[in-house]
């Protein structure tokens, strides 16, 4: 049966929703052919929804998070749902299971690792056997890690063979300063309660270890100083390791098809501090909040004082239009590897590759960028992307999105040379 709408943006009243429907219209109207293509907005808020689209002829359709049928009902008029409603580990699971169950294809803004874990999990079989695609994790969480691996990774050619990738994430604020929104809070908040369940899901799933290939990458867990980015260096603690680990794993045990991107390699994260005021600021702001997360009552403190226990970063109301347009992300990847595959592990690296993702404020300018070139690639490219509930990595790798997202503003470089 024909579908109405290429997309529907689940969510559209939310702070990423919002910023998601204009980014639509913007790209809507260069679909293949000279063919626009067509989206409708949906979510529980009829009023909202209506206030959103009040200036445009969006269609409008409702359904609640917790009523599957609806869910299904308003998905199966669409070929690609974008769900822009979290925090996804209390909203997300009924929008996933109502996507397969409708036959459409899925793509989200989630940076929650045991949600998407947990998905892969529950839905991939089912996923497989409906022919959808549910791909997580496809903003700032995590496209620039993602697909910034991917890209790193294409720059070994001919028999040369990568061995380790670490990132390195600069975050720029401009004169206005810069800042996110509670819900990104919360989701960080509440995921301290999924990291037992995380835990025993992983040993319940057994994923396969990803194989090392060279000398083992050292991963340096305490704040430190590294002369090769002239910055100050903390573990980067959000979902992008998680999920490029997952990428991996999940092509160690369903190869798709040969190819150079499905190389594993080690992989290490990092968040970029330029200052050292700056670095013993977010430390002590670190400590003091791994402490709370521990207790129900120290997690209810920092749910209901965002801005105190964050310096303002996060806030109800999230960052003013100016700060949104003011803000930067950097993404360096700096690769070591072999112009041969090694004889053995003590060999050390010959090759060396540095490759950089940029582009403009990663929270929600960015993000809505990022997951509406994802949903387009899978509309567009939907035969070249293996079905199950996967990671952008695994659905991506061998797509033009690295392409699309250039097209849109995000700049992906070797360094000292623009691709």
């Amino acid at each position: 049966m024909p579908r109405e709408f290429d997309f529907l943006v689940y969510g559209a009243s939310g702070f990423t929703g919002k910023r998601v429907v204009p980014q639509l219209l913007a790209t809507a109207p260069k679909g293949p052919d000279g063919k626009p293509l067509t989206f409708a907005i949906a979510g529980r808020n009829e009023a909202k929804l209506i206030v959103n689209a009040s200036s445009t002829t969006i269609p409008v359709l409702v359904a609640d998070v917790s009523n599957e049928e609806d869910l299904k009902a308003v998905f199966g008029r669409a070929r690609v749902v974008i769900n822009c409603v979290g925090p996804f580990r209390y909203y997300g699971e009924s929008v996933v299971k109502a996507a397969i169950a409708a036959g459409t294809d899925y793509v989200d803004i989630t940076g929650e690792t045991e949600f998407v874990e947990k998905m892969c999990f529950k839905y991939h079989d089912m996923a497989v056997e409906k022919g959808v695609r549910v791909v997580h994790c496809c903003g700032f969480d995590c496209i620039p890690a993602e697909m910034g691996v991917v890209f790193t990774k294409e720059q070994y050619k001919g028999t040369q063979v990568p061995s380790t990738i670490e990132m390195f994430v600069r975050i720029k604020n401009g004169p206005s300063g810069g800042g996110f929104h509670y819900t990104t809070y919360e989701a960080a908040v509440q995921s301290f309660q999924g990291v037992n369940e995380l835990r025993a899901l992983r040993k319940q799933v057994n994923r396969p270890s990803i194989p090392a290939i060279g000398p083992k990458l050292v991963f340096n867990q305490k704040p430190h100083w590294d002369p090769r980015i002239k910055a100050y260096l903390l573990p980067f603690i959000f979902a992008d390791p998680s999920i490029v680990r997952l990428s991996q794993q999940i092509l160690l045990q369903h190869p798709t098809s040969p190819h150079p991107t499905n190389r594993p390699v080690q992989f290490a994260a990092y968040l970029v501090i330029p200052k050292l005021r700056y670095l013993i600021m977010v430390v002590m702001y670190m400590t003091v909040f791994n402490f709370l997360m521990k207790f129900d009552v120290g997690r209810k403190i920092l749910l209901k004082h965002p801005k105190f226990f964050t310096a303002g970063l996060f806030s109800r109301t999230g960052p003013t239009p100016q700060q949104t347009k003011d803000m930067r992300f950097e993404t360096k990847m700096i690769s070591r590897g072999y112009s041969a595959p090694p004889a053995n592990k003590s060999t050390e690296p010959d090759v060396n590759i540095t490759t950089v993702i940029s582009g403009q404020d990663p929270g929600y300018g960015g993000t809505s960028i990022m997951v509406v070139a994802c949903a387009i690639t899978t509309l567009l490219e939907r035969d070249s992307i293996p079905t199950g509930v996967i990671t952008p990595a695994v659905a991506f790798k061998q797509t033009k999105l690295i392409g699309r997202l250039r097209e849109m503003g995000i700049k992906f470089e070797v360094e000292g040379k623009v691709e």
